[in-house]
């Protein structure tokens, strides 16, 4: 083994085996002040738009442009209006409801209410903070069906978010993430029973 290899696995075995609990409760607006601040292009682009009316990408930005293209092509393939308006990304003002930990999480009905209300949410703006042991207690018994939700949810998200900040996409969105392996996977499926080889 390399010498980088046997320090990434000193490192791996050194790792303490009980950490503490630590319960962090904190609105979005304390953790966004913790991301570093945007550079004044940045900040003019990101109060300049609002969703959806981005500045378009440059001619020579290919990974812009295929990220938007394929946010925008499998978004017309969302043909049942309901859906589409209910996964449509939101403006959210303000800071966001807390959370409580997992080991408080159904001692109220008001808690259980806002858990609800955190798991059904659609895409917003700013991005709505959803724990990891809420992602799992949503994810399990639900066969993973949630997360294809909140998968989809955070991508639509991120995507949005970056276009505001940099007027630039990387990613390609919930839509250009989820749906090209949602309409495999029904395709596949149909192929399967109509008898196609393959």
């Amino acid at each position: 083994a390399t010498r980088a290899t046997q320090m990434l696995l000193v490192s791996f075995i050194s790792l303490p085996t009980h950490l503490p609990r630590v319960r962090v409760v904190a609105p979005a607006a304390a953790l966004r002040a913790t991301v570093p601040a945007a550079s004044e292009g940045e900040a003019t682009i990101a109060a300049a738009t609002r969703i959806g009316s981005y500045p378009p990408p440059k001619d020579s930005d290919y990974i812009d442009r295929l990220c938007r293209g394929a946010n925008g092509l499998f978004a017309r393939t969302n043909f049942i209006p309901a859906v589409a308006e209910y996964v449509r990304l939101r403006e959210e003002d303000g800071p966001q409801p807390l959370l409580p930990c997992a080991s408080d999480a159904l001692q109220s009905a008001e808690v259980r209410r806002a858990l609800w209300e955190r798991l059904t949410s659609p895409p917003c703006t700013p991005g709505l903070s959803r724990p990891v042991w809420l992602v799992i207690a949503a994810s399990v018994p639900t066969a993973l069906g949630w997360y294809g939700y909140y998968k989809f949810s955070i991508e639509e998200e991120l995507f949005h978010d970056e276009l505001r900040r940099s007027g630039r996409a990387t990613g390609c969105g919930g839509y250009g993430t989820l749906f090209p392996f949602v309409w495999s996977f029904l395709i596949g499926g149909v192929g399967l029973l109509a008898g196609l080889p393959g």
